[in-house]
């Protein structure tokens, strides 16, 4: 072998992998066997023919060089397989952990498609386990009831009236507050608006309104009040338990008390809380002829009618009166002394007497003219 295939194989082992290296000196103590055993021969044949020795050895050198090229082609050639069949393999690897990957993210989102379908489900399958188990505990049934703006009306009645039973269900009370509401308002005259609310977690506020009293009707002996709609309320009232200055309807006609209400909303409270009493005294041209008795001395003679109307005026006229007077409203508006008109009612009175003796005093008469 000679220097220069030696360097040249020296510097092919530098880029040999160590299989490769084994191969090459196995290759190597193979080839130098072999030239041993060449060289023998050659030895005897130059014994035999010197003369072609040279030759020979040239031959030798040359065959032996064609070795070695065929050789490092052969590991070339190998190395070059196996670095295919390594990117291949590396190729092969990479796809396989894209794969895998590939595989884990649809499994992941396959996971998170499943559960958010399942999430609903779950949600309300708890809600409704949660509500199964409160309905049947008493907890489901706790309510803590308070009445507010009650003056007239005790605590117990509002709830009553309300139709709020202890076995409801503090759900279906909530829901149902505006029904419980308008039968309050149905079932008690006093309570002219009701309205319930709610503060979490079982506490239910019914706030009402009550009427006002506007007056008493006495026509029947009993007093009874009279509410601001024109309503009698049908508990009479002790007279004791009256106000000190009231407004007294002697009116048995409830239409007619109804209307003298709506009457009186378009006249001032000065003028109302000087009426003393209301009667109804009808003539011959107006059925409804009303008579106010005034605190302040005078009377007043107008139409139900025309209450709304005509009782305004009377602050101007009783800036004029000066003496008790009958203020008649029942046809044009005005007013004469009550003393003129009791002298009037004295002297009908007696002539309806005096002819009432005449009366009998003639019929007495023609039946003693009978008897003869």
């Amino acid at each position: 072998m000679t220097t220069k295939d030696k360097d040249e194989q020296k510097e092919l082992q530098t880029y040999l992998s160590e299989w490769q290296k084994r191969h090459e000196e196995y290759l190597e103590k193979k080839s130098q066997e072999t030239s041993e055993q060449e060289e023998g021969i050659h030895d005897k044949e130059n014994q035999q023919e010197p003369m072609s020795s040279d030759v020979t050895v040239k031959n030798d050198d040359e065959d032996e060089s064609k070795t070695k090229n065929e050789e490092l082609d052969e590991l070339e050639e190998l190395d070059t397989d196996q670095a295919e069949k390594s990117e291949v393999a590396e190729e092969g690897d990479e796809s396989t952990l894209e794969q895998e990957e590939s595989s884990k993210q649809e499994k992941r989102q396959i996971g998170k498609i499943h559960l958010h379908r399942a999430l609903p489900i779950l949600i309300v399958s708890s809600l409704l386990a949660l509500s199964s188990l409160y309905f049947i505990t008493p907890l489901s049934t706790i309510k803590n009831i308070v009445v507010s703006g009650n003056e007239r009306v005790s605590q117990e009645e509002v709830i009553k009236n309300t139709q709020i039973d202890n076995r409801d269900y503090t759900l279906t009370t909530f829901l149902n507050r505006s029904k419980h509401a308008k039968k309050l308002t149905q079932a008690n005259p006093w309570i002219e608006k009701a309205e319930i609310l709610y503060q979490f977690p079982t506490t239910f506020t019914i706030k009402i309104k009550e009427y006002k009293v506007i007056a008493y009707e006495a026509s029947s002996g009993n007093i009874y009040p009279v509410i601001s709609n024109g309503s009698l309320i049908n508990k009479p009232v002790k007279k004791e338990n009256l106000p000190e200055n009231y407004l007294r309807f002697n009116l048995s006609d409830k239409a007619k008390v109804k209307k003298l209400v709506q009457e009186l909303e378009g006249v001032s409270e000065t003028i109302i809380n000087n009426i003393q009493s209301v009667d109804l005294t009808p003539s011959k041209a107006t059925k409804d002829l009303l008579t106010l008795t005034m605190r302040d001395g005078h009377k007043i003679l107008v139409p139900l009618s025309d209450i709304h109307k005509k009782l305004p005026h009377y602050s101007r006229v009783q800036s004029l009166l000066t003496e008790p007077s009958i203020v008649d409203m029942e046809a044009g508006i005005f007013s004469y002394p009550a003393s003129l008109a009791q002298k009037e009612s004295e002297e009908e009175k007696n002539s309806e007497v005096n002819a009432q003796t005449e009366t009998a005093e003639t019929s007495e008469e023609a039946t003693n003219e009978v008897n003869y």
